[in-house]
């Protein structure tokens, strides 16, 4: 099967699991990447055997620069996927959309849209009066696709079942799972006091804040901060004025992860809710926490919470109220965390089914099945 992989972005961790997995289904594997990197210096992971062509782009963010950089990617992106002819295009990035579909035109390809983040961000939203003709635009995009890939069950029934025209046999549910190779042989360590963490891209300022001020005076309590990202040097800088905050910056995620996380005692979760998408979206931090036995605070309102009570798996809290988060961390301190040990007891028996290896399989036959389905007009 000739299979193309076109990102608007550099492929990221999920995307280098995506790659390797639809390397299992094709000899003859191509992706095409623009390489817009916002100053994080992205490196592309384990790829050294597929063929990457890099194009070219800049970090601009005013939108009218924008719209004209990508007119000139996507028409690149247009002559390579014409050379290639993929019977398969595997799109990440909402941007590239119109060269595949134009593509599809010329060649028949089928194309599967995976979707990590929905368009109707903050990025959309905060354009004011333009921000619906620009979400409608956007939606029509996406229904250009054949089939589409989501990370969170909520995107479609909370957002693309009225927004596009695809129907539930169309849409593959890929979860921001962890690989299980990763946490393989995963223990946790003693320690000596009751740590809650954040792990991964530091952002949402407010709520790291929120963390700090609600964990402020307890004793025996730390907040672990681990990763970088754009709210960094501002939460390092605060967290200077905080006697139990520790920051420890960037970690090597394959070698690093599972050490992080032998001695967290509750993963901390809760951000802003006023975006859709922070409102729909299941963060790597859930499956991470399951995977590791961790219990999971998150923001009440949102999707997360339905999520994380139907599992049995943690517990939520107000976005911002520092009170409510501190009464939670004083009543399970209280408890002499047997509410914690209860929960930790239920993400054992659930979490193989968390692992990306248990679900590739599944997404590879469907993959497999469209292409053919199209192949014979179906």
């Amino acid at each position: 099967m000739n299979i193309v992989i076109l990102c608007s972005h550099v492929p990221d961790p999920r995307m280098s699991k995506r790659i390797r997995s639809l390397s299992k289904i094709s000899s003859d594997l191509s992706v095409i990447y623009w390489d817009r990197t916002h100053g994080q210096g992205i490196k592309i992971e384990d790829l050294e055997r597929i063929d990457c062509i890099k194009l070219d782009a800049s970090n601009e963010r005013y939108l009218v620069k924008r719209l004209l950089e990508s007119k000139k990617l996507r028409r690149r992106s247009f002559e390579i996927l014409n050379e290639l002819s993929p019977e398969l295009i595997y799109v990440s990035g909402i941007e590239c959309m119109s060269a595949a579909r134009k593509i599809k035109r010329v060649c028949g390809s089928h194309i599967v849209l995976e979707i990590a983040d929905l368009p109707a961000n903050s990025y959309i939203e905060r354009f004011g009066f333009l921000s619906k003709p620009l979400e409608a635009l956007v939606n029509r995009e996406v229904s250009s696709a054949d089939s589409m890939v989501i990370t969170s069950p909520y995107y479609y029934s909370d957002y693309y079942k009225q927004k596009t025209r695809f129907r539930e046999n169309e849409v593959f549910l890929f979860e921001n799972v962890p690989e299980q190779s990763v946490y393989y042989g995963f223990k946790k360590k003693p320690h000596d006091v009751f740590r809650v963490a954040f792990i991964g891209g530091v952002r949402y300022f407010d709520s790291i804040r929120t963390l700090f001020e609600a964990a402020k005076g307890i004793d025996g309590l730390e907040v672990l901060i681990a990763g970088k990202g754009p709210d960094y040097e501002r939460v390092l800088e605060l967290s200077k004025t905080y006697s139990n905050a520790k920051i420890t910056g960037e970690y090597n995620y394959k070698k690093e992860i599972v050490n992080l996380y032998s001695e967290v005692d509750l993963v901390y979760a809760v951000y802003n809710t006023k975006g859709i998408n922070e409102r729909l979206a299941l963060p790597n931090k859930l499956y991470e926490a399951i995977v590791c036995g961790i219990p999971i605070v998150v923001s009440k309102g949102t999707c997360l919470e339905k999520y994380v009570k139907e599992l049995g798996v943690g517990f939520s809290v107000s976005d911002g109220d520092v009170d409510e988060l501190r009464t939670l961390f004083l009543d399970i301190i209280g408890a002499g965390n047997c509410q914690l040990r209860r929960i930790s007891k239920k993400e054992s028996e659930i979490k193989d089914g968390f692992f990306y290896e248990n679900i590739e399989q599944k997404f590879l036959e469907w993959i497999s099945a469209k292409v053919m389905s199209k192949t014979r007009g179906d």
